[in-house]
């Protein structure tokens, strides 16, 4: 079988609204979806599927919701990748840095743990958050680019 991850996305990046439970299950279903398509094996898909749900509940409980874009997409060296791009429009993250950190303090009150999980499972981690909003994007290499 000839592994062809651009037919994943014949028709360009997938763009879902996430605002509601109803859309974080929808979005989920189709990163399984895609992932499966890209050939991840199962550990892998539930990375991208424990990524993707975490990111889509933070926008919808913080930020009132926001879309999430998946798509394959060329990286470094020859190499694909699934992109991961989540966008909201809500207030931002006040304490990304301390959030980003391994320690957690009262100060930013236990938030954290869900953002720095996504940053240690993902191959690609991106994070910036302003008073407009916050963006997040991750890569995961497609499995025929690691030789597996």
């Amino acid at each position: 079988m000839q592994h062809n991850p651009k037919s994943a996305l014949e028709s360009g990046p997938l763009r879902i609204p996430v605002s509601s439970e109803k859309e974080i299950l929808k979005l989920r279903q189709q990163a399984r979806e895609l992932a499966a398509r890209c050939e991840f094996g199962l550990a892998a898909r539930s990375r991208v599927v424990m990524c993707v749900t975490e990111l889509a509940e933070n926008a919808v409980k913080h930020a009132g919701g926001g879309w999430c874009e998946l798509a394959v997409v060329e990286a470094a060296e020859q190499s694909r990748m699934l992109s991961v791009r989540f966008e909201d429009q809500g207030k931002g993250i006040r304490f990304l840095p301390h959030v980003l950190g391994d320690r957690l303090d009262c100060e930013v009150d236990l938030l954290g743990c869900g953002l720095t999980g996504v940053r240690r499972v993902a191959d690609h981690f991106e994070v910036s958050s302003d008073h407009q909003g916050t963006r997040v994007l991750l890569g995961f290499i497609l499995p025929v680019e690691k030789g597996l």
